[in-house]
Parts: C-alpha cells; sequence; structure tokens
C-alpha cells in the first residue's frame, strides 16, 4: 500500500483521473498547494522485474518498464513544479530510472544525499514477513530503489537520507526541497 501525508493543503482528485488508466503500476497524484502554489506530486509504485523459470523463460521486465510508460506520460502533461516520489523497484543502474532522468527529472538523493543511500531490503522486517529466521537483523541493505525526485521548476534538492527505522521492507527517504 502507498500513502500521501502532507503538511500543506492537497487536491487529490487527479488521482481518481489516474486510477481510471493506470495499468501497470499503482500511482497517486495530488496538487499540494505551498503558501498558495500548486505543486503536483505523484506516488509511484510499479512492480518488480520478475524471474520466471529463470532457464526457461528468464527476467521479465516488461511490466515495470509499462508502469514508467505511463508515469512519463502522466508527467509529460503536468505544467509547473513536480514531485515523483517511491519505490521505483529499479536501481540507479537501470534504464527505467534514467528514463525519469532524462525526462528532466532530479535525484535529491543525489544531489543532496551522503553515501550510497540503500533503502532495501529491511532485513528485520524481511525476516518477519517471511517467518524463517533467515536473515540476522543488523544486515545493512544492499540497494538503493527509493526514491525522491522532483523536475527543477521553482524546486531544489536541500537534504536527503535514508532513515533506519519504520516497518516496511524498505527503509524511508526523507528528502529536503526548496
Amino acid at each position: 500500500d502507498q500513502g500521501l501525508f502532507c503538511k500543506y493543503p492537497l487536491d487529490d482528485t487527479p488521482t481518481q483521473i489516474w486510477w481510471e488508466r493506470a495499468v501497470w503500476a499503482d500511482a497517486l497524484y495530488a496538487i499540494a498547494y505551498v503558501d498558495g502554489a500548486p505543486i503536483n506530486v505523484v506516488v509511484f509504485h510499479p512492480p518488480p522485474p520478475a524471474v520466471f523459470h529463470l532457464f526457461e523463460q528468464g527476467y521479465e521486465d516488461g511490466s515495470r518498464s509499462r508502469g514508467f510508460d505511463e508515469l512519463l506520460t502522466l508527467v509529460d502533461t503536468l505544467d509547473g513544479p513536480t514531485i515523483i516520489a517511491g519505490d521505483f523497484n529499479s536501481t540507479d543502474r537501470s534504464d527505467t530510472y534514467w528514463r525519469v532522468r532524462n525526462a528532466g527529472f532530479h535525484d535529491t538523493y543525489r544531489e543532496a544525499g551522503f553515501g550510497l543511500g540503500l533503502t532495501f531490503p529491511q532485513f528485520r522486517v524481511l525476516d518477519t514477513r517471511l517467518g524463517f529466521g533467515g536473515f540476522p537483523g543488523w544486515l545493512p541493505p544492499i540497494i538503493r530503489i527509493d526514491y525522491v525526485m522532483h523536475n527543477g521548476i521553482a524546486l531544489r534538492s536541500l537534504d536527503a537520507e535514508v532513515l533506519h527505522m519504520g516497518d516496511s521492507d524498505h527503509y524511508p527517504v526523507l528528502a529536503t526541497l526548496g
């Protein structure tokens, strides 16, 4: 599940429009009014790539890729400052990540964070969910797949950090934009 919490007034009507046509990704889309100025906010979560019978069918990335197609179609219709945040199920080495970057979006952690910004998995929670006691809780995350991005229109990255807390199998990213 996903959600959007904001200290500024939100108009979440656009989410309904998105849901009517979105097929390949979960997303929330709202407009936040910061000091009266509208900022588009998209919370995005495409499906992960899958490995189906590795030796027969191999790696399948079509569903995730189609989710990014829909995301980029949506953001292409938006005017003004736009923030995209969520579990992209993509590392910063993937083509899907670079499609968003090449569409003009800035990676807040890359610009204002420190270190590798690893967000997945949170082994302690993953172990609890899987229920087989196979992971020591002290293991650190191994990849970065959670992002806060912005299109740079009236926004800039001020700070970003991965918070080592929470009950998700991902660590949250806290980003400050100005």
